[in-house]
């Protein structure tokens, strides 16, 4: 459970860099893209619209 904690809290940190330098990130499950392709691309148009 220990490496687990690690990992998010390294997950976390670098997701602070990344933003830091104007980044966005877009987190899209493989269940969202099996689902629904569709509604997975408009997704991602909104966000690169803003």
């Amino acid at each position: 459970m220990h490496d687990i904690e690690e990992v998010l809290i390294l997950d976390i940190e670098k997701e602070e860099l990344i933003k830091q330098k104007g980044i966005n990130i877009i987190r899209i499950t493989n269940k969202e893209i099996k689902d629904d392709i569709n509604k997975v691309v408009q997704k991602i148009k909104q966000k690169l619209s803003r």
